[in-house]
């Protein structure tokens, strides 16, 4: 009895050192505790819920264009990496559409593959070394941070270079008042594209190819993932993990309305079950 007794200090000690490396803990209100999940929750039956304004050219908003419903599905291996499955469905009207995502987080940060991207880098030396994956949220943020999604150049045809350039920012971290609540300490990340592509309506006419130049801002919650977005639409395009091959002028709105984030499971006491 004696010696369970001087061995429980050393057990209660173990456990709090074997804690410290557990996710931290972030109250989110009165009766919601979220993990620290490194911006992109990715435990399975997580989802969020969207509301998408639109804003054409003539500056018109029309409100709730789209309703988006992110979910996680589980796990699925893909040239023998483990990804996180997620598919968005998007109700615009009477239209219904959807989109797969794969997300693999490491100790470098969360990439971000899709059925397209590994599609388009199974082209080979057609396309040079297109990406199968992109570095979405780097593991390590400051005021300078600034890195590449996409790199991407094709050389083949002479006196027409073809590029398609995709960099994100880190800008701040700053509260984003949204309809459903105000959410605080949000990363705000800026996404630029600049491409130079073909014109698709008339492929030979090499003297005015498709120009894009866009950009829009996201808003992160390290313990929610994504609460909003704001700009160009063909990065939202981007983001959905098709790869946008035309200049399209509206610019999007989204916002979180609903979610369910779930927990991973936690040893530690006091941690998320």
């Amino acid at each position: 009895m004696r010696n369970l007794i001087v061995l429980l200090p050393a057990v209660a000690a173990l456990l709090l050192f074997s804690c410290d490396d557990a996710p931290t803990v972030v109250n989110s209100g009165d009766r919601i505790f979220y993990s620290d999940q490194g911006y992109y929750p990715t435990e399975e039956n997580t989802f969020w819920r969207y509301r998408i304004d639109t804003t054409g050219v003539s500056g018109l908003t029309m409100r709730d264009v789209i309703r988006r419903t992110s979910r996680i599905f589980g796990r699925i291996n893909i040239d023998s990496l483990e990804y996180t499955l997620q598919i968005n469905e998007n109700v615009g009207g009477v239209n219904t559409t959807y989109d797969t995502l794969y997300i693999r987080k490491t100790e470098s940060g969360v990439y971000l593959s899709s059925p397209q991207l590994q599609t388009f880098s199974r082209f080979g030396s057609f396309l040079g070394d297109f990406p199968k994956e992109v570095l979405l949220i780097p593991a390590s943020l400051s005021s300078a941070s600034t890195w590449n999604i996409i790199n991407y150049q094709f050389d083949q045809i002479p006196f027409f270079p073809i590029y398609f350039r995709v960099s994100a920012s880190f800008l701040n971290k700053e509260s984003i008042q949204l309809d459903l609540t105000t959410f605080k300490e949000c990363i705000k990340i800026r996404v630029d594209i600049d491409a130079r592509l073909p014109n698709l309506q008339n492929p030979q006419d090499f003297l005015n190819p498709t120009i894009i130049k866009e950009s829009a801002n996201f808003w992160l919650s390290r313990p929610l993932g994504l609460v909003a977005g704001d700009g160009s639409e063909v990065v939202f395009v981007l983001l959905q993990g098709r790869i946008p091959l035309a200049l399209v002028k509206r610019r999007m709105h989204q916002e979180l309305i609903g979610f369910d984030i779930i927990q991973p499971k936690s040893e530690c006491p006091g941690g998320p079950r």
